[in-house]
């Protein structure tokens, strides 16, 4: 597992990852295929469903048609990218993580809860996240807990290969 902190502020990459969204208010939720974190995360999503004063859309970074289908199933509008695509192309290094759009402004960008592994869906506070962020209330930047994303990345991460092996 991996603890990571990003820092709010626009960058290319959430701009970059603008475009796959369609609505002025929108969240992307960035999910690891085979990171146990992201598995969390998915389930707490498919518990609450989509909300319905936004749009909602869940990338699936990797291929694991059993989250897909979980999610589909679930109400939400998915997408796959590579692993490497996402990386190189949009510099996603750590996964899960959300980031909110108001128009073209990016209102909040981190992870969902304080807690490194969330027990129960009270740790989650992605929808206060999201309440918040479109009352013009500003949430602190909650850390990223969670799996490398990338080659180079994990190889960082793990130069052992104690967690992340070929």
């Amino acid at each position: 597992m991996m603890g990571f902190h990003q820092p709010f502020k626009s960058t290319a990459k959430e701009k970059l990852l603008r475009e796959k969204v369609n609505a002025d208010n929108s969240v992307l939720h960035l999910i690891g295929a085979y990171c146990t974190c992201s598995v969390k995360v998915v389930n707490h999503l498919v518990k609450r469903s989509p909300l319905n004063s936004i749009s909602e859309k869940v990338i699936i970074i990797g291929e694991n048609k059993d989250l897909l289908q979980q999610l589909k199933k679930g109400g939400y509008v998915v997408e796959e990218l590579s692993s490497e695509v996402a990386y190189k192309n949009y510099s996603i290094n750590v996964l899960p993580q959300m980031i909110i759009y108001e128009k073209n402004n990016i209102k909040y960008s981190g992870g969902y809860s304080k807690k490194r592994s969330p027990a129960s869906e009270t740790d989650f506070e992605d929808v206060a996240i999201i309440n918040n962020s479109f009352k013009n209330t500003k949430s602190e930047a909650l850390p990223i807990f969670g799996c490398a994303n990338g080659e180079n990345n994990k190889k960082q991460m793990d130069p052992l290969k104690l967690k992340y092996q070929d």
